[in-house]
């Protein structure tokens, strides 16, 4: 998991490349099926694109994170003693 400078650090590249003018090949995924290109997925074994690794960064945010469950319950404990 990212510390929270790492995160930022890493949305804010990501960010910054999407928005260059030549990144809109990179800026969303391939769709094969529109392109005609079915052999695409048997060459290029695991696809990426800035976009999916925009998402992913979203959804890993340490800011919007639950504390995990063992750091509740030491908390509770420690309450209850």
């Amino acid at each position: 998991m990212l510390s929270p400078t790492q995160f930022r650090f890493a949305q804010s590249t990501v960010h910054t490349l999407r928005k260059q003018k030549d990144a809109y090949s990179f800026n969303q995924a391939v769709d094969s099926v529109a392109l005609n290109t079915p052999h695409y997925l048997n060459i290029i074994s695991k696809p990426v694109d800035l976009g999916t690794i925009d998402e992913r960064l979203t959804m890993s945010n340490p800011a919007k994170k639950p504390e995990p469950r063992h750091r509740d319950q030491r908390a509770l404990q420690a309450k209850t003693w």
